[in-house]
């Protein structure tokens, strides 16, 4: 895959060629020639900035391989962090349902399912495609959750979610400002619903914050490095006592919990 190495360069060529191989041809290289044309038409699509996941139709979350599409995320380490951190808390408290807002993909609610069979979750998106995907890997890891369309910055549409324990959420969280800032793989193929905040980058958490502080619900969510300080806000604001920010493996302010 030598004609990857100008744009992407050794090493990241060398791991998406191995992908490649492995999801399109299950690690085979002795391809034949209808095969060469999948390989050579993946190239052309990494060469136009196109995902990898994209290409594959497959991402690879903990220890789950999701199917992903242009109409959701794809799913990053990042998150699997934040999955730690609400496995850990439920170790320590009875929980005995989790509503994930936002699901894109499901990568979170099914992995929590995953790891607490128990535990009844359920998992919303306002994007009928991200359900449809959702409902997809549901049905391929034969996890059950309860998937559901809901627009979480409508008042109304809120009134149909069911009572939980914990929110955990991987919101969009993107200011239009910061659109120049995404490479050109992101901005350019994954959703932009499921990126940029409607006008305010922190119209999620303020919602989030109001709802959960009606019944003072643990919050677990993914934020913005550069807005963690007023994410946290938007929580003291609402009346939570403890609201800290966590660091991910690069040392960046990426998660918030709020208890």
């Amino acid at each position: 895959m030598e004609v990857l190495l100008p744009l992407y360069g050794e090493r990241e060529a060398a791991v998406m060629a191995r992908y490649l191989f492995l999801d399109l041809f299950d690690g085979r290289s002795d391809l034949n020639a209808s095969e060469q044309v999948i390989l050579e038409n993946a190239a052309d699509r990494l060469l136009r900035h196109e995902p990898l996941q994209y290409i594959t139709g497959k991402a690879y979350f903990r220890d789950l391989v999701l199917y992903v599409a242009p109409g959701v995320l794809i799913p990053r380490p990042e998150t699997e962090e934040l999955v730690d951190l609400v496995l850990t808390y439920v170790q320590k408290h009875q929980i005995s349902h989790i509503l994930d807002v936002g699901t894109g993909s499901g990568c979170i609610a099914l992995a929590l399912k995953k790891e607490l069979p128990e535990v009844e979750i359920t998992a919303i998106d306002k994007s009928e495609a991200a359900l449809e995907i959702a409902r997809r890997n549901a049905r391929t890891l034969d996890l059950n959750i309860e998937l559901m369309p809901c627009d979480f910055l409508s008042s109304e549409s809120r009134l149909t979610l069911p009572a939980v324990d914990l929110i955990v959420s991987n919101p969009p969280y993107i200011g239009t400002d910061e659109a120049q800032t995404l490479s050109p793989n992101v901005l350019e193929y994954e959703p932009a619903m499921a990126l940029f905040a409607e006008g305010d980058p922190l119209v999620f958490y303020k919602a989030i914050a109001a709802y959960a502080a009606l019944h003072h619900t643990p919050v677990f969510c993914e934020i913005n490095e550069r807005l963690a300080q007023e994410a946290r806000n938007c929580f003291l604001k609402a009346d939570y006592d403890q609201v800290v920010v966590h660091k991910d493996l690069q040392g960046k302010d990426r998660m918030l919990v709020a208890l």
